[in-house]
């Protein structure tokens, strides 16, 4: 019952402290926190992620910028690959940029009007991204038929999310991609 499937769930995810670059041995996937044109800035996740990927993501990351001029839509996730690195074979660029949108529709709902301070309003809004985030990042793992991810905690660093709302917005993302799936968990 519900009991079985929360240990399935809580035997699938393994927390650690540390560079991803160093924990993801055995994934299939890493996921690679990025802007939604794909530049380099050569810090944080991302940066040792690219480092440490190397040419072989740089070239998909080239070919992938002709593709998609314009960038990456905001929370998307594009899994590339395979890139002939150490790494991992595949790599998922993260677009952690929300849309304002988010903020204006959570502001306008009736959530926002029961929150008790602005900082708890601000929290919730963060979990929402997370969320949204978490699910695109989930959803193009599987459609590449990957089902190992190793990743940062996603929207911390540049992003400026807090921890908590981004471990509560991937908390629900993983729930519910578990319930999609409930015998091929991630």
């Amino acid at each position: 019952g519900c009991a079985a499937f929360l240990r399935a769930v809580e035997a699938s995810v393994v927390a650690v402290d540390g560079s991803v670059v160093d924990q993801c041995g055995g994934c299939e996937v890493v996921a690679c926190p990025c802007l939604p044109g794909l530049d380099d800035f050569g810090f944080g996740a991302q940066g040792a992620i690219r480092d440490a990927a190397g040419d072989g993501l740089e070239r998909e990351l080239r070919a992938l910028r002709r593709d998609a001029p314009g960038g990456l839509p905001l929370l998307s996730t594009t899994v590339v690959g395979p890139c002939r690195n150490d790494l991992c074979p595949l790599v998922a660029m993260v677009c952690t940029v929300a849309d304002d949108a988010i903020y204006t529709d959570f502001a306008q709902s009736e959530e926002a009007m029961r929150a008790v301070s602005a900082r708890q309003a601000m929290l919730r809004v963060q979990e929402i991204i997370a969320e949204r985030l978490h699910t695109n990042l989930f959803k193009a793992v599987r459609a590449r038929g990957a089902r190992s991810i190793a990743m940062p905690t996603l929207g911390t660093g540049g992003q400026g999310l807090h921890p908590e709302s981004v471990a509560a917005g991937l908390g629900r993302a993983l729930a519910l991609d578990a319930l999609a799936h409930p015998g091929e968990l991630l």
